[in-house]
């Protein structure tokens, strides 16, 4: 990861999201990281946290093979619609008690 780059890898988690008991503790562990004029703690990634880098490809092409196979499997009378976009799947049917049965 490029050092110019690594700004955009921090999170910010407001005083108002942390449970009390465990804000003393976040102030007494993390005291550089509090802005007190927003009211959060802020934190950088060292490092990437999404693991291999290929990992997403991998599982787009496993949910597109899986809406491929849907789609050759008919439901009913009907051929199965479907679409998916990274990890969300669309379906339609022409009626509703198709969709019951499946």
């Amino acid at each position: 990861m490029d050092e110019d780059s690594t700004q955009y890898l921090a999170f910010a988690l407001h005083v108002s999201e942390i449970p009390k008991h465990e804000l003393e503790r976040m102030f007494r562990e993390f005291p550089d990281s509090f802005m007190p004029a927003r009211q959060c703690f802020v934190f950088k990634y060292l490092a990437l946290p999404f693991g291999l880098s290929s990992s997403c490809k991998t599982f787009n092409d496993l949910v597109t093979a899986l809406v491929g196979f849907w789609r050759r499997c008919p439901t009913g009378t009907s051929p199965t619609r479907a679409s998916s976009y990274i990890d969300d799947i669309i379906s339609a049917t022409g009626a509703f008690d198709e969709v019951s049965r499946a």
